[in-house]
């Protein structure tokens, strides 16, 4: 197992100790984390809250993510732990346009859930995907009228923006 897949299964692994020092290890690595991606999204649902914040701070370190994360993280997008969710959308939003196939998953996703940081994440990304989807844009349309003045700011601005093209 090389080095890579073995911090890979260290923060999946069983004892706490373990996890949490692999994802302490992992923050440290900015940008040579990106190979963890998906699992550092994942430990963002941790049971162990030192495992969840290490997590966090490999992941505003990490930069954009490789491509080949896309269709995990558009999975993981739809999680109801809204930290996961968070951060997934965050990685999509990142990647941007090669990640424009989960606009759907994101329209979804800021429509339908109750976590405003979500909704935010979720119109951020959608923001950085380019062209967009029909459906998308109805999305938009929705959180243009959110009572969250940052869903709906952003939301009116992409609108601006993609009607004015």
């Amino acid at each position: 197992m090389n080095t890579q897949e073995k911090l890979k299964s260290d923060l999946a692994s069983g004892a706490v100790a373990t996890r949490i020092s692999t994802a302490e290890q992992l923050a440290t690595m900015g940008e040579e984390a990106q190979f963890a991606a998906v699992e550092l999204v994942v430990s963002c649902a941790d049971a162990d809250e030192s495992v969840r914040n290490w997590s966090v701070a490999a992941l505003e370190g990490l930069g954009t993510p490789s491509i080949e994360s896309i269709g995990s993280l558009c999975e993981l997008a739809k999680d109801s732990n809204p930290m996961v969710a968070y951060w997934a959308i965050t990685l999509l939003g990142r990647i941007g346009a090669k990640a424009s196939n989960c606009q759907d998953v994101l329209a979804r996703v800021l429509t339908q859930t109750a976590e405003v940081s979500v909704q935010q994440r979720a119109v951020w990304a959608i923001g950085k995907m380019g062209s967009l989807q029909p459906t998308t844009i109805k999305s938009l349309a929705w959180a243009s009228e959110s009572n969250d003045p940052k869903v709906s700011g952003t939301a009116q601005r992409i609108l601006q923006q993609t009607l004015s093209i």
